[in-house]
């Protein structure tokens, strides 16, 4: 499921982004077994400055994924962002910012913490252009760095064309990235993989 909503003005623009993901294989009989879950929840506020100068007050994350032994990781900071483009057809903004990162694993191995909070650096860009009048693309991306016991850097990418099949209905593509440079070791001895790709 993804869920977009943004509100623009021409001083202001407030985005909220919602992805999840869930997925089920059956072992045969009853037994269902999870084989994806994760969800990601971000949004932000951006105050102009000017035509394309911004400053973000504000900007947040909530992640899980207990594939990569998180049972939740929230992100709050605050930035400065730049517009390269703002045309009628793309619309393309850089942004940047100090932010703190909480991390709760599922399960470390004795001795570590299971809740690590840590200072970081959050990147991104948003782009966005109408291809044609029904094909639109959308590409998203999100850096973080910080200590290697909160993941080290992160990162988030997201690609989709959408296309406008009738004036209600839309077919759209998207491709993820999800990486960790640094997983932490569960309580099994179990590492997680350190990229995930979902299309």
């Amino acid at each position: 499921m993804k869920a977009t909503a943004k509100r623009r003005t021409a001083k202001s623009r407030v985005a909220l982004d919602y992805i999840s993901n869930v997925s089920e294989t059956s072992s045969g009989g009853n037994n269902r077994e999870t084989t994806v879950n994760n969800n990601r929840l971000n949004g932000r506020v951006d105050i102009y400055v000017t035509r394309y100068f911004f400053y973000t007050p504000l900007f947040a994350e909530y992640f899980t994924d207990e594939f990569q032994n998180i049972d939740n990781k929230s992100t709050v900071g605050v930035g400065i962002g730049y517009t390269l483009m703002d045309t009628e057809r793309t619309d393309w903004s850089i942004s940047g910012g100090p932010s703190h990162v909480t991390t709760k694993y599922l399960s470390v191995q004795e001795g570590e913490d299971l809740v690590v909070g840590t200072g970081s650096l959050s990147l991104s860009t948003n782009y966005e252009t109408d291809l044609t009048k029904t094909i639109s693309f959308i590409f998203k991306y999100d850096a973080q760095i910080a200590k290697l016991k909160n993941g080290g850097s992160t990162h988030f990418l997201s690609s989709t064309f959408e296309t406008e099949i009738t004036g209600d209905l839309d077919f759209d593509v998207s491709f993820y990235w999800d990486r960790i440079n640094s997983p932490t070791v569960d309580e099994n001895n179990q590492l997680a993989e350190k990229d995930d790709y979902r299309l």
